[in-house]
């Protein structure tokens, strides 16, 4: 699924997932789920379901860049929720304590915004 997905390049696609069950397979989608998509889903030895996806990549990704620029030096990663539903972001250690008050005040958008917690990179390499 997620190459198919991958290799058509749909700006709407919202994610795959599969479950606790182990067994379901869940795409988060926005619009209307493409013929070819529904065709190898249902070729699939796991069910295959679709949901709603509130948000496309693309307005997910503005979202992300807007509260980059209005957020310097605050945010250690960022990236969408599995379901298209918000973005999440990471904070540094040394931001503020009022700093995710502050970050979604100056996000630039009106999509969620979850934290995920304090996360300072480690440098590849061990230095």
């Amino acid at each position: 699924m997620a190459d198919w997905i991958a290799e058509h390049h749909d700006r709407s696609s919202g994610g795959v997932r599969v479950l606790k069950d182990r067994t379901t397979v869940v795409v988060y989608w926005k619009g209307t789920v493409p013929a070819g998509l529904r065709t190898l889903a249902a070729r699939q030895p796991a069910p295959v379901t679709f949901k709603p996806a509130p948000y496309s990549l693309d307005e997910l990704n503005a979202a992300i860049d807007a509260v980059i620029a209005n957020n310097p030096g605050i945010v250690s990663a960022i990236g969408s929720e599995p379901d298209r539903s918000a973005i999440s972001v990471a904070l540094f250690s040394t931001a503020p304590p009022d700093a995710f008050a502050l970050l979604k005040a100056r996000a630039g958008t009106s999509i969620p915004i979850v934290f995920r917690g304090i996360i300072d990179p480690i440098p590849l390499g061990g230095r």
